[in-house]
C-alpha cells in the first residue's frame, strides 16, 4: 500500500471560555491515502470542523502529531504551514470567501496572486470549463447561483492542482439537485494520487465516500468502509 497523504495520531484540541474548558477533541487518529474521498460526520458540536481545521493545518492541535504529504506539521512556523497549504492543499469552505467586486475568473485567481505564485488566464477558463461555467469568466459572482458560486470555489481550490481537498460542508446551503452536481463535482477531484476529505451533515452524500469517519463527542466513534446511508442513521 502506498504512504498516507495525511496521517494523524492523538489529536486534541480544546477551547477556554470564561468559566470552563471545552474538550472539542480528544485523540483523534486517521490516515488518508492516494485515491480516497473520506467524509467526517456527526452532530453539531461533534468536533467535525475543528478536526478538519486541524488536518489541513489551519488550527493547531494542542497535542499529538500530524503529517501531511510526508512532511511532519507538529511544531511547524506559519510561515512553514503557509508553504505547505499552498503547494499541497486546497479548500472549499461553507463560507465560500468568493470576494463580490471581483469576476469569476478573478476570484478564482485571487489566492494564487495573493501566494507569488503565476497561473494563466488560459488555466482559468479550462477549469471553469471542467467545473461547467464555460464562458462566465467575466460574469460577477454576486449574480450567480448558489451552485454556480460553490463551482467557482472548487475551480479556485483545483488550481494549483492539490494533493488533499479540504471541503467544509460544501453542498449545505444547497438544494438537493444542485448538491448532487457538485458532489458528482468533487467526486471527480478523486485520482489514484489525490485525495478528498470532507465533513458534510448529509447521509446521504457521506454514503458515497470510501471511508466514513463518525464523531461522537470529540473522539472517533466508528469508521465504515463503503457504508449505506442506512449504517449511518
Amino acid at each position: 500500500m502506498t504512504s498516507p497523504l495525511l496521517a494523524a495520531s492523538g489529536i486534541r484540541k480544546a477551547y477556554h471560555t470564561r468559566r470552563d474548558r471545552v474538550e472539542v477533541l480528544r485523540g483523534i487518529d486517521l490516515s488518508v491515502h492516494p485515491g480516497e474521498f473520506v467524509a467526517i460526520v456527526g452532530r453539531s458540536g461533534s468536533g467535525k470542523s475543528t478536526l478538519l481545521y486541524c488536518l489541513c493545518g489551519l488550527l493547531k492541535p494542542d497535542s499529538g502529531s500530524i503529517s501531511l504529504c510526508g512532511q511532519d506539521v507538529t511544531g511547524q512556523s506559519n510561515a512553514q504551514l503557509s508553504r505547505l497549504r499552498r503547494d499541497h492543499v486546497g479548500f472549499v469552505f461553507q463560507d465560500l470567501n468568493l470576494v463580490s467586486a471581483l469576476n469569476v475568473a478573478d476570484n478564482v485567481l485571487l489566492p494564487a496572486k495573493m501566494a507569488g505564485i503565476h497561473a494563466s488566464r488560459k488555466q482559468v477558463y479550462a477549469l471553469l470549463k471542467q467545473v461547467g461555467l464555460d464562458g462566465m469568466g467575466h460574469e460577477r459572482t454576486e449574480n450567480l447561483s448558489g451552485g454556480q458560486r460553490q463551482r467557482v470555489a472548487i475551480a479556485r481550490a483545483l488550481l494549483r492542482h492539490p494533493d488533499i481537498l479540504f471541503a467544509d460542508e460544501p453542498t449545505g446551503s444547497l438544494d438537493p439537485s444542485t448538491a448532487q452536481s457538485v458532489m458528482h463535482l468533487l467526486r471527480q477531484t478523486v485520482t489514484p494520487r489525490s485525495s478528498l476529505i470532507m465533513v458534510t451533515h448529509d447521509l446521504e452524500i457521506a454514503a458515497t465516500a470510501d471511508r466514513v469517519v463518525v464523531l461522537s463527542n470529540g473522539i472517533c466513534d466508528d469508521v465504515l468502509t463503503h457504508p449505506t446511508v442506512e449504517q449511518l442513521f
